[in-house]
């Protein structure tokens, strides 16, 4: 697969719907495609196979510990990695600017920006402050990972950032139905982390007496944790 000096990470669980439109955005930009899936059981290995990537199976935990699992063990070997969820695709224009621009980006650079382009229903949503919604998505290897939470996780870089004016685009194909399942289950997530902070900072309010004082008391629940095997895209 020939392309610039860049590999394209993405996770996959059911995304047979999503993952050739996806592989397809980047043919011309990457020098490898690496999926990395948590024992689908559509056509999505067999799909990404045919398209050229290199497939592994992970367990899953969260997207934070599965995209750090591959950084560490799918052997890249390029300079650059791009983070890439199945359901979005480089637009046409980031593809060209990559193209043009990226062999020549300043050894001091860790990272790029992008704009995420956020599609609802096949209608693209320009207001309400949700675009242009920067993310950092490209970033040289070894001088990256993702941040450990449950959701909303970002990439972190050891150097300086630029951004690129150009999109990734965030097209999910799925129904209203998926999106309420992963909405109350990202709650959950959410839930979860906060719960974990504030346990975090419990231990440091205990009384006089060593025990815990009720202002850090934390009750225990089953959260619903979001998992795409859970919810299939």
């Amino acid at each position: 697969m020939p392309g610039l000096d860049l590999t394209v990470l993405i996770l996959t669980y059911n995304e047979e719907k999503h993952l050739a439109r996806c592989i397809g955005s980047v043919k011309t930009l990457a020098n490898r495609v690496v999926v990395i899936d948590s024992a689908s059981t559509d056509r999505t290995v067999d799909l990404a196979k045919a398209l050229g990537a290199d497939v592994y199976q992970n367990r899953w935990v969260n997207h934070a510990a599965q995209f750090n699992w591959a950084l560490d063990n799918t052997s890249i070997s390029t300079k650059w990695i791009v983070r890439l969820d199945a359901d979005e695709i480089v637009s046409s224009e980031l593809a060209d600017m990559l193209l043009e621009r990226l062999p020549s980006i300043a050894e001091s650079t860790a990272g790029l920006t992008v704009n995420r382009r956020i599609y609802f229903l096949n209608k693209w949503i320009r207001h309400g402050g949700l675009y242009p919604a920067r993310m950092l998505r490209i970033f040289r290897r070894g001088k990256g990972r993702c941040e450990q939470r449950w959701m909303d996780e970002h990439i972190l870089v050891s150097g300086t950032v630029q951004n690129l004016e150009a999109d990734i685009c965030d097209m999910n194909l799925n129904s209203v139905s998926w999106w309420i399942s992963k909405h109350n289950c990202a709650q959950g997530e959410d839930d979860h982390q906060n719960q974990r902070n504030r346990t975090r900072r419990a231990r440091h309010f205990h009384s006089p007496s060593g025990g815990v004082s009720p202002i850090a008391w934390l009750g225990t629940r089953t959260l619903p944790i979001w998992h795409p095997r859970r919810n299939e895209r």
